[in-house]
């Protein structure tokens, strides 16, 4: 009945408000009520899409809910707010999100272009703030190989936004194997200087890896709300595994053993293969792939900036100090770098790397 009500629609409104709202008191009634109150406003699309927030429903399902026509301007017209109200309210609760994407599906393809690049620069806040990070997923996976459609700040935000999700995969990664596997303190330590190093890198990565061995895998992997794979046991140490895929370079992190290096293997079709497709991969199969790699020992951090540095990799724009550093080591100077250790320090530093090459037959 009442999409008849709305097909005669006239310019007597108030008569026919006062037949609804007289009519109508039962409250699964109360819908086509409101939307119906919606279509005089000055602002109508705007209006729709708010109510269809509160709905959290998309314009064409709040319609058909209310058994109203979906097949009508205003519906696509008041698509074109969803992504201010996302943002206008600061949305990341997990029915909201899911709500703008799938919004965001319901569009043809210029307008979804239009609202997510909206959306890349006029979010300010965490970008993978609770279940934002499903928005960042799907941006990712929707874009990444299209972002040449992005003017250039929509293209910086998002590669920085899919940066901060991988990165997250990691810094969790870490959290749950430091919490959860009773590893001794100096471990913890050593895992924790890891996760805070590679956040000043955070918008460079491209891609991540995780493999964990089934012992860790059956420990933390509940906590994993992500794809990770299994190591296959080939005799190396127990470690966790995490690679990153930057623009020229793949870095490997171990996270635990004696060696316990990060690795840098440059980038090929071949590589990124191995690296981020072949399942059963294994640590000695990737040691195999050779590349460089960098000490975890005694101050490394400066030491590593500067050689990530020489293949391309430098820490985030507007980096003033490294996270989880002191204020005086940490400080970052773009031409510099990090300051190196004192002489006493980097002598000791010094002969604890000599020794850890030997062990590692460089």
């Amino acid at each position: 009945m009442m999409h008849l009500l709305l097909l005669c629609y006239t310019d007597d409104t108030s008569a026919i408000f006062r037949l609804l709202n007289t009519s109508f008191t039962n409250n699964s009634y109360f819908l086509p009520i409101q939307i119906i109150n919606v279509f005089p406003q000055e602002r109508s699309d705007w209006e729709l899409a708010k109510l269809s927030w509160q709905y959290l429903k998309t314009p064409a399902e709040l319609l058909k809910k209310a058994l109203l026509p979906a097949r009508i301007s205003i519906v696509d017209r008041a698509l074109k707010h969803v992504t201010e109200i996302f943002v206008k309210n600061q949305v990341a609760d997990k029915s909201g999100v899911e709500w703008l994407l799938k919004c965001l599906q319901e569009m043809p393809p210029q307008q979804q272009l239009t609202a997510v690049a909206e959306l890349l620069v006029k979010i300010s806040d965490d970008p993978i703030k609770n279940y934002r990070s499903k928005l960042v997923e799907w941006l990712r996976d929707e874009y990444s190989g299209k972002s040449q459609l992005l003017d250039g700040a929509a293209k910086t935000s998002l590669n920085r936004w899919i940066g901060a999700l991988n990165y997250s995969y990691f810094q969790k990664t870490i959290d749950s194997v430091a919490r959860m596997l009773r590893l001794p303190e100096a471990e913890i330590k050593v895992l924790e200087e890891r996760r805070d190093f590679w956040a000043n890198y955070s918008d460079r990565i491209q891609r991540v890896r995780l493999l964990l061995p089934q012992s860790s895998a059956s420990t933390i992997g509940y906590q994993l709300q992500f794809d990770f794979s299994i190591l296959p046991e080939d005799g190396s140490e127990l470690t966790e595994v995490c690679i990153f895929q930057f623009s020229n370079y793949c870095a490997v992190e171990f996270f635990r053993g004696t060696k316990g290096e990060v690795r840098l293997i440059g980038r090929s079709k071949e590589n990124d293969r191995l690296l981020f497709v072949k399942k059963d991969l294994s640590i000695e199969r990737i040691r195999k792939l050779g590349g460089e790699i960098h000490d975890r020992l005694f101050m490394w951090q400066s030491s590593c900036e500067k050689w990530l540095k020489q293949k391309g990799i430098i820490p985030n724009d507007g980096t003033e100090y490294f996270q989880g550093m002191s204020k005086y080591y940490g400080k970052y100077d773009a031409k510099n770098g990090l300051r190196k250790p004192e002489p006493k320090e980097q002598k000791e530093r010094e002969i604890l790397v000599k020794k850890w090459q030997k062990e590692m037959g460089n």
